[in-house]
């Protein structure tokens, strides 16, 4: 069976943040998980309450809609060591915010029963 690297980060967010995880017990979690040969597990950001979606925006920006916390992340790994060390709220106040998707610049976020398009230029 063949993952793509973002199913792999999906899987490990919602793993870390399904259990109440600390630190140490996410890097625990890490250790216990098996990918094919050729693939790699590490934390890419601990610090997004209850991460449900992802998208890969431009400048390496990773979207992340949190579910029941009803918020939309921006995180960024500026210098590239592969833990983002930046994190924006995009936007807030949601109805589950179920899936996140990106596309020629608009980021599209779906709740419950709405769509919306989010024009995002990104900070520097």
């Amino acid at each position: 069976m063949i993952f793509s690297k973002a199913t792999l980060v999906f899987a490990l967010f919602c793993i870390v943040h399904l259990s109440p995880a600390t630190a140490n017990t996410a890097q625990e979690i890490v250790k216990q998980l098996h990918v094919p040969a050729g693939f790699s597990l590490s934390i890419y950001a601990d610090n997004v309450p209850n991460a449900r979606s992802l998208a890969l925006g431009d400048n390496g920006i990773v979207f992340v809609g949190s579910g029941c916390e009803g918020k939309v992340y921006a995180l960024q790994d500026k210098d590239q060591d592969g833990i983002a060390e930046q994190h924006y709220i995009i936007t807030e106040n949601l109805i589950m915010p179920n899936s996140v998707a990106y596309k020629d610049g608009s980021l599209y976020v779906a709740e419950i029963g709405v769509v919306y398009k989010v024009s995002y230029q990104g900070k520097s």
